[in-house]
């Protein structure tokens, strides 16, 4: 479900709700999309988020990155729409997600948030990150005529989180961002089967699943 204005407290935001059935202690998922908007990937991987108990609020970064919105400026008007989910579904933990785009300027949000919204996040999920990012969506990148490099590094971003669990995933067809020999106590890197869009969700949403159990976050 699309929804616009819904929160008092925020400003308008392209905003998809998938709830889910009432489990305390299961996290909400806030999940940002790629650049192509609210499409193929994105509502299976929230369905599935919700058969597991695991709500989630989605954004669709197609028409809220149009224009450029700075991490600052990004994480001002998220997480007054996060905390409004978390108190009306009854959550109190978190999980930031995001997919090819939105999973490029997650880390850069991520220390924006209020200090106590990052002590609720118990993982940080990156579903296709790419090398560099712009804090803005380009169409001729979505043509696969845009520029090679932003100015702005990922892996960097992701060296900067702090204890925060971080799993980044990649379909198995695409290449990797992470060099061979990269190692963050905090990251775990796994795959799944198919390539920038993956094969199928349920599989995405196992590992995430499988992540959460082996931390015991």
């Amino acid at each position: 479900m699309c929804a616009w204005n819904i929160s008092s407290t925020a400003n308008p935001l392209p905003i998809y709700l998938s709830p889910a059935a009432e489990d305390t202690t299961m996290p909400m998922v806030f999940f940002l999309s790629g650049d192509g908007g609210w499409y193929r990937f994105c509502q299976p991987f929230s369905d599935e988020m919700a058969a597991q108990h695991m709500p989630v609020v989605g954004i669709d970064s197609k028409k809220y990155f149009w224009n450029q919105v700075l991490p600052a400026q990004a994480a001002k008007e998220f997480a007054p729409v996060i905390a409004e989910y978390l108190e009306k579904w009854h959550r109190h933990s978190l999980i930031l997600a995001g997919f090819s785009f939105g999973a490029d300027v997650l880390p850069f949000i991520f220390k924006y948030l209020p200090a106590v919204m990052q002590q609720q996040t118990r993982m940080i999920v990156l579903m296709s990150p790419s090398r560099t990012t712009d804090f803005q969506v380009h169409y001729i990148d979505r043509m696969g005529m845009g520029k090679d490099q932003y100015d702005h590094v990922v892996l960097d971003a992701i060296k900067n989180l702090p204890n925060t669990p971080v799993l980044c995933i990649s379909g198995d067809e695409e290449t990797t961002v992470f060099p061979t020999n990269f190692h963050q106590p905090n990251v775990t890197i796994v795959t799944a089967p198919g390539s920038h869009h993956f094969d199928n969700a349920g599989e995405v949403g196992a590992l995430i699943r499988k992540a959460l159990k082996t931390k015991h976050i």
